[in-house]
C-alpha cells in the first residue's frame, strides 16, 4: 500500500508539472488579450485557464475584475472569494471583491473587504477611494472624507479620476 501512495504522490506531482507547462503560456496569452482590449477573447482564455487550473489565482482575479467591469457582480463574487480563496493575502483581490459587493450594493462587506485590503497593502490610494466611496453609501460622511483625504495624500492624480 505505501508504494501506491508514492505512486500517486509522484502522478501528482507529473500531472501538476504538466498542467504548469500548459497553463503559465495559456495565462500569459489571456493577459495578453486583456491589456490589448480583447475583453471576450480575454473571458475565454481566462476561462480555459481555470479548466486546467481552477485555483489559479491570477485567472480566477482578472476574470472576476472583468466581470465585475461588465456589471456581472454576482459572477464576480464568486470568482474573487475563490481567489481569495486560493491566496488570502491578496490585497488586490480582497479590493476588487469590494468593488463587486458595492456593485451588489452590500456596502458593509464592501468596507469589510476593502479594510482587509488594507491590512495587507496599508497605502493603497485606490483602496482608500474606493472605502470611502462604499461609506457614503451608508452615510459615514466622516469615515469617507477620511479615506479620502488620507487617499489624495498618497496619490493627489486621484482627484482627476
Amino acid at each position: 500500500m505505501g508504494g501506491s501512495v508514492g505512486q500517486r504522490a509522484f502522478q501528482n506531482a507529473r500531472l501538476q508539472k504538466r498542467q504548469k507547462a500548459e497553463v503559465l503560456p495559456m495565462l500569459s496569452h489571456a493577459l495578453q488579450l486583456h491589456k490589448m482590449g480583447l475583453l471576450p477573447e480575454a473571458q475565454a482564455a481566462y476561462r480555459k485557464v481555470l479548466q486546467l487550473a481552477p485555483n489559479q489565482i491570477v485567472a480566477l482575479h482578472m476574470l472576476g475584475i472583468l466581470e465585475s467591469d461588465a456589471k456581472n457582480y454576482q459572477q464576480a463574487e464568486i470568482l474573487l472569494s475563490r481567489a481569495i480563496a486560493a491566496d488570502p493575502r491578496s490585497a488586490d483581490a480582497h479590493m476588487s471583491l469590494g468593488v463587486a459587493l458595492n456593485g451588489l450594493r452590500r456596502h458593509e462587506e464592501a468596507r469589510a473587504s476593502y479594510r482587509k485590503a488594507l491590512a495587507l497593502r496599508p497605502d493603497h490610494a485606490l483602496t482608500l477611494s474606493n472605502l470611502g466611496n462604499a461609506s457614503v453609501a451608508l452615510d459615514l460622511h466622516d469615515e469617507a472624507l477620511h479615506s479620502y483625504d488620507k487617499a489624495l495624500a498618497l496619490n493627489p492624480n486621484l482627484a482627476e479620476a
